[in-house]
């Protein structure tokens, strides 16, 4: 995308803008420029002739003193750069000369008639008085030749409240993926947990930003597009996208819409996020060829002794061909691999899977909490995992545009982006696990906790994880008088898939066929804390069987092993026309049209393998006996605790698993193995069917563009039923089942932009938005289930649910000072209904607005919510020491509450991902060809999860603890062809996650400490 252009004063210079407007009357005509899209309102001369240029992707050299005084016409329209120049320039008295085909010049005479100068002469020049001040706007000579976006002139421009983020913008971060760099956006919340398949601790152990959560609202709240097109959702129980998967080099702007406009899809509530790759158009010359290396160290996996390296390859070409350089192609692939070793404490997971947690103290026997006390001053943890998470993660890109522009006034584009990700990640945690717990009365009518007995145990498990996201436009563009008609095509693929985790585990209590063993006696509290932090008490004893997991804990099972697999496949159409003119107060009229089919598929398998006793005939069996060790890491987690953590043989506990499968193995969610098969498995059809129509009227400097949408939805899904048994029968085959939903949604909007000057807008804006509920919630699958008191549950989906739908007012100003600081200010307020959250992935039982009695237990909607900030960004360049000093931020507040439908959820209580303050500050120092930013990110607390622990009241939740993160990056042009950059990410070494049970405990915690991360990377053009 063209973005602003640099603007060099170059002050008495006569000579210089003598010699280059005689260079531009002596040059033969040049071949016109393609046509762009331009929309310019009536501003002074000056600005308007950049806002041209910034449009058309061209230059542009005139004197400052020629336009001062002057005011140019409006341009809107899809034109050739000349034109719209002469538009501009129409009261001036003023013309434009072209030098060559991306070159203008604003000269005092007028032009004469094309047809009248076969040879163009020089016209006179007055030098008598020297030229004070010479503007020339023209694209910077970079290493990457493209125009860079500068962020607040962009936004200014915009019709509506926008963030932009050129691709040098981008690459001043420190960012591995296009997630990171979203989050020096006001209002954007990295998060790095929530995968559907592999949530909590276990993703936020890879410690790489996957989703973007924007205005207090969930990431499924989001539109996310490439080039305009809405991009699949591959996760099964989540219309949110997984970012991650996008590199921060692989586009030429990302453009972030507040508020999102009616040619855009309606199922958007917090923001409309379109990344836009290149063309052969973006580059200054005809044809461009780079090339690139980098590599990358994870610096706390040299704490496990282990290699954290890994780099990255990248070709980038781009070449214009054909008459007048009508044709452009660009491709770009990049490959990327990672290493990581990081330490993990896992206290949520124990207390969730091993019931580890209790009070400390209780008024009886039974250690229920005291009637009146505040629970989570009570909580102490009973059970720890302690850790370390590998892995490896391998990624590919792929980019390809073709562009053309043809006779009769078409134009034509194919676009196709392919992002592939496939990551290994193997955890294993030491754990201490306390049984027999007892409160005793210590004489005061007080009973306090103790642990009875420790079982120490070994869990491995792994969360291969391969995603991959596409996008593919074909479309074209007809300008005919006023009216711009364009039809398109298009596609799109997300795939989320988990394809062979494998977990097994040993533990000193292992009962079996041949094994009657015991739990290692304790008394007291096996859980102390350091400063929040959780610590184990062990004895010698337990520390002896963490520190020789090998030898001294038996084998449990030969493996448990499941597939899951989700992918969603999006195509469709559209045409919409516009109709542009410049004279009267409606200056555009636009409708359009639009159909979208989206195909799910979700799929998840399960199969747990026998005891190794019981298959091989004999207890005692260790790790070490299976040679399923293969070496130690010295510290479990360096810096904090120093027993052994062992090295488990993947690959041979693979061939254990396999060796060993049966036919009874299979056991998904039953016994038959037709239910086994298809229990977890849906299928699900969305057709959506699009209109809108919008307008833009200019009264004075007053913009007032109303606009309408309506979707009308399908969505039908197919999945299993497994019937209640009749009367003594364990389980009867199951069959498929089937269910609609449809939704009719009108969503009008208005803008109002109200621009004083052209260094100022002030808009506000009323929208409205919906989001429709995730595949799984409509239609899972059906199954009765034992209950405690013997009667069957039924577990089912709810077709009846209804779209989460927001009305918005959004407010907001933007402008530059005198004094050069550029800023902008915003205010927002949504009001939801019908809300929906995220579960992360943890089954039916765990979906928002779950209601369960002795019968049933279905999702379903909550009540209103409301979401509300202010956000400020700013940016002041000084001249320093021959060099220049920019300092920038953004700073946002969040309020959110919202009612989740029942006292144990919340009646008004915060939203899901929601900060209360987020902030960001960076100071950038350019010295000639070196540049070097130091950047400072901030994230305050926020709720992740809801009722973590199944407790009565909503003081359970799963709350992030605020987060800061220092980064520093260098950026040295060696050469004008070669450029060299450095990172360094995380300089404190802050931990990059803490979870924790209760907004104001810390018993109960989730940490990953992944250190800090260096990167170098090396790029060359020819």
């Amino acid at each position: 995308m063209s973005g602003p252009l640099p603007r060099i004063y170059l002050p008495r210079l006569a000579t210089v803008m003598t010699a280059t407007v005689m260079t531009a009357t002596i040059w033969a005509p040049a071949a016109q420029a393609a046509p762009r899209r331009f929309d310019v309102p009536a501003l002074p001369l000056e600005q308007a002739l950049r806002r041209v240029a910034e449009q058309g992707q061209v230059q542009i050299l005139f004197s400052g003193d020629q336009v001062r005084a002057h005011a140019g016409a409006a341009v809107s329209g899809t034109l050739e750069p000349e034109a719209a120049f002469r538009r501009v320039l129409a009261r001036s008295g003023l013309s434009i000369r072209q030098i060559d085909r991306r070159t203008f010049i604003v000269v005092s005479p007028p032009a004469p008639p094309a047809a009248a100068r076969p040879v163009p002469t020089p016209p006179p020049v007055d030098t008598a008085e020297p030229v004070r001040e010479v503007v020339v706007v023209a694209q910077r000579a970079i290493l990457n030749p493209r125009q860079d976006t500068d962020r607040f002139d962009g936004s200014l421009a915009a019709p509506q409240a926008t963030a932009l983020l050129s691709r040098s913008d981008v690459e001043r971060t420190a960012a591995r993926n296009v997630t990171e760099a979203l989050g020096v956006l006001p209002g954007v919340t990295v998060l790095n947990t929530g995968r559907s398949f592999s949530g909590g601790v276990d993703s936020a152990s890879r410690a790489e930003g996957l989703f973007s959560a924007f205005r207090g609202l969930n990431t499924e709240f989001n539109l996310n597009m490439i080039d305009g097109v809405s991009l699949a959702q591959g996760l099964p129980n989540s219309r949110g996208v997984q970012l991650n998967l996008l590199p921060p080099t692989g586009f030429q702007s990302i453009v972030l819409s507040k508020v999102p406009t009616p040619d855009m899809d309606g199922d958007v509530i917090s923001a409309a996020i379109d990344f836009r790759t290149p063309s052969a158009h973006d580059f200054r010359a005809r044809q461009h060829l780079s090339l690139s290396v980098s590599a990358y160290d994870n610096r706390r996996a040299h704490a496990y002794d282990t290699s954290g390296q890994g780099g990255g390859i990248g070709v980038e070409y781009a070449r214009r061909f054909g008459r007048d350089e009508r044709f452009g192609l660009y491709f770009s692939h990049t490959e990327d691999r990672r290493r990581y070793a990081n330490s993990e404490i896992a206290g949520i997971m124990s207390a969730q899977n091993d019931a580890g947690w209790a009070y400390l103290s209780s008024d009886s026997l039974k250690g229920t909490l005291p009637a009146g006390a505040n629970p989570q001053s009570l909580l102490t943890a009973t059970a720890l995992n302690v850790g370390a998470s590998t892995g490896e993660s391998r990624a590919r890109y792929d980019v390809l545009t073709l562009t053309g522009r043809f006779d009769g006034g078409w134009e034509g584009w194919l676009r196709a982006t392919a992002a592939h990700n496939r990551t290994d990640q193997n955890s294993t945690l030491s754990q201490t696990v306390g049984r027999n717990l007892s409160w005793n009365d210590d004489g005061s009518g007080r009973y306090r906790l103790s642990v009875g007995s420790v079982s120490t145990r070994l869990w491995y498990e792994t969360n291969p994880d391969l995603a991959s996201l596409s996008a593919v436009s074909l479309g074209a563009r007809r300008q005919t008088g006023a009216w711009t008609l364009t039809p398109s095509l298009f596609f799109s693929q997300g795939r989320s898939d988990r394809p062979e985790r494998i977990e097994a585990s040993v533990r000193v209590d292992q009962m079996d066929s041949y094994n009657k063993a015991q739990r290692r006696p304790f008394s007291g509290l096996l859980i102390g804390y350091e400063n929040g932090f959780p610590t184990p008490q062990l004895t010698p004893e337990l520390y002896a069987d963490l520190d020789s997991v090998g030898e001294r804990l038996l084998a449990r099972r030969a493996g448990q092993f499941t597939v899951q697999t989700s992918r969603q496949y999006r195509q469709g159409g559209r045409f919409d026309a516009e109709y542009t003119t410049d004279a009267g107060a409606l200056r555009q009229l636009a409708f359009g049209v639009k159909w979208t089919q989206s195909v799910r598929e979700v799929t998840d398998r399960d199969w747990t393998n026998a005891y190794f006793a019981d298959l091989l005939g004999r207890g005692g069996v260790t790790w070490s006996d299976l040679g399923l060790i293969r070496g130690y890491y010295d510290d479990v987690f360096p810096g904090r605790f120093d027993w052994r953590l062992p090295k488990v043989d993947h690959d041979r506990l693979a061939d254990y698993f396999h060796r060993y499968v049966t036919a009874q193995s299979f056991d998904t969610c039953a016994t038959l193995a037709v239910n086994n098969d298809n229990c977890n498995r849906q299928h699900g059809r969305e057709t959506v069917a699009a209109a809108y129509l919008s307008a833009r009227w200019v009264v004075g400097r007053l913009e007032i563009a109303p606009g309408l949408r309506y979707e009308q939805t399908r969505i039908d899904n197919r999945f299993w039923v497994i019937p209640a048994p009749p009367a003594g029968v364990t389980e009867v085959p199951g069959h498929w089942g089937q269910s609609r939903t449809a939704y009719g949604v009108g969503l009008p909007s208005l803008r109002l932009n109200y621009r004083p000057d052209e260094a100022h807008v002030w808009r506000l804006a009323l929208w409205r938005g919906y989001t429709r509920p995730a595949f799984m919630l409509l239609g899972s699958g059906v199954r009765y289930q034992p209950a405690d008191d013997g009667t069957s549950l039924l577990r089912q989906g709810n077709p009846a649910l209804k779209p989460v739908t927001a009305l918005n007012l959004d407010l907001a100003v933007e402008g530059r000072s005198p004094g050069g600081t550029r800023y902008s200010f915003g205010a927002y307020t949504k009001r939801l209904e019908h809300y929906l959250f995220d579960s992360g992935g943890s089954g039916s039982e765990l979906l928002f607005g779950r209601t369960v009695d002795l019968r049933s237990l279905s999702p379903r909607n909550g009540g209103q919510g409301v979401a509300q900030g202010l956000e400020a960004e700013a940016r002041h360049d000084w001249a320093l020491a021959g060099g220049t000093l920019s300092l920038g931020g953004t700073l946002s507040r969040q309020w959110t509450h919202v009612d989740l439908g029942s006292d144990e959820l919340g009646r008004k209580i915060a939203m899901q991902n929601a900060p209360d303050w987020l902030a960001n500050l960076s100071a950038t120092y350019r010295y000639k060809r070196a540049t070097l930013t130091l950047s400072a990110q901030h994230t305050g607390a926020y709720l992740a999860s809801y009722n973590a622990l199944y407790t009565p009241g909503d003081w359970d939740n799963v709350w992030v603890r605020p987060a800061t993160r220092l980064d520093l990056g260098a950026d040295w042009q060696v050469r004008s062809r070669l450029r060299l950059s450095l990172s360094a990410t995380n300089l404190t070494g802050a931990y990059s996650y803490w979870a924790h049970v209760g907004k104001d405990s810390l018993a109960l915690s989730d940490i990953i400490d992944s250190g800090q991360r260096l990167s170098l990377s090396l790029r060359y053009a020819y």
